[in-house]
């Protein structure tokens, strides 16, 4: 297993096995390309730090999975034939867009939340309120991260600078 610059610096990816990658892995939200190095004991396969995570550094702005399809294409372009592509969460959202842009020979998602259940994804009313005033200018910035704090999920709450905004763009 070796880490690898792509996209001309830009991603970082883990290579594993001896010949051309047959598997691309992208890990989910929080991980990194190592996760899946079990996974892909014994076969050809490169395992992708998205950026923002492991190896790779943040997108230069908040990213939405297209827009990280978008960075992941010039990898694909370089690969000797359309690959599997194995995505676990948020990689495969990301993967899902891959796939409208480049070739790859099949997809395999695992915990890959692409339907938002009805009714699922409302903030809390408190915090709705809190967002408004803050809007408004009526509220400081610290009673609004107070606020993020409170309502945020674990992921949100962890997440930091322009990966909080990819965060909130992702989901």
């Amino acid at each position: 297993m070796a880490l690898r610059a792509l996209a001309g610096g830009r991603v970082f990816g883990e290579t594993h096995g001896d010949g051309p990658p047959a598997v691309v892995a992208l890990h989910g939200w929080q991980r990194t390309a190592a996760d899946l190095a079990g996974v892909l004991a014994g076969f050809d396969a490169l395992a992708i730090d998205l950026p923002g995570f492991g190896s790779s550094p943040p997108p230069p702005e908040p990213w939405g999975a297209s827009d990280y399809a978008a960075a992941l294409a010039p990898v694909f372009a370089t690969l000797d034939r359309p690959p599997v592509v194995l995505a676990h969460s948020f990689g495969g959202r990301v993967a899902v867009h891959l796939a409208g842009r480049v070739p790859i020979a099949s997809l395999a998602l695992v915990g890959v939340p692409l339907i938002r259940p009805p009714g699922g994804g409302r903030s809390p009313i408190g915090y709705r309120v809190i967002r408004r005033l803050h809007e408004r200018n009526l509220i400081s910035d610290a009673r609004m991260e107070a606020a993020r704090q409170k309502y945020g999920s674990a992921d949100y709450r962890s997440a930091q600078g322009v990966m909080r905004g990819v965060l909130v763009r992702v989901v």
